[in-house]
């Protein structure tokens, strides 16, 4: 078994290079003792692309990665509606947040806001290089908002990783 991740960019904007390599792939796997698995990491900006590759069987939903910059910010490409297209996966269907010196105090609200859709599989990552982090003000917010999530955390219903806290 051969595992691949289609990631970086935006994967789902080239979704005819997408197709064309997954039809290579099947090729491969009928010619040759191998099967392949798929991953696709994607910033959302397309539910309805991603909806089909899950319903088609090319990807499936917990194989599916949506990198979201967070309830407020400026270059989420992901609103409210297209969340709610993807609804009907919220037990399978992975959420990273990239922490940001916007989305970090938004962290809460963007969690709460996954959650009251059902969302469950949540996570958040550090963004490469980031000075901000050292920041005595983002370090606080930081801080206010992963308390509020442990506070509620049971309420939330979320299964959450990469949870660390700052001080």
């Amino acid at each position: 078994n051969v595992a691949i991740d289609f990631a970086g960019g935006e994967v789902m904007i080239l979704q005819d290079l997408l197709d064309s390599y997954l039809r290579e792939f099947k090729k491969y796997e009928r010619n040759h003792n191998v099967k392949f698995t798929y991953r696709l990491t994607t910033n959302g900006t397309v539910p309805s692309e991603i909806i089909r590759y899950i319903e088609n069987g090319t990807f499936l939903p917990s194989k599916v990665v949506i990198s979201y910059d967070g309830k407020d910010s400026d270059r989420s490409y992901l609103n409210t509606d297209n969340l709610k297209l993807l609804t009907k996966y919220t037990d399978e269907l992975e959420f990273h947040i990239a922490l940001s010196d916007k989305s970090i105090p938004n962290l809460y609200a963007t969690m709460k806001e996954l959650s009251d859709m059902g969302f469950r599989n949540i996570e958040y990552y550090y963004l490469y290089k980031n000075d901000n982090y050292e920041n005595d003000d983002i370090v606080a917010s930081f801080s206010k908002n992963l308390d509020m999530i442990m506070r509620s955390y049971k309420d939330l219903g979320i299964d959450m990783y990469n949870f660390n806290y700052a001080k």
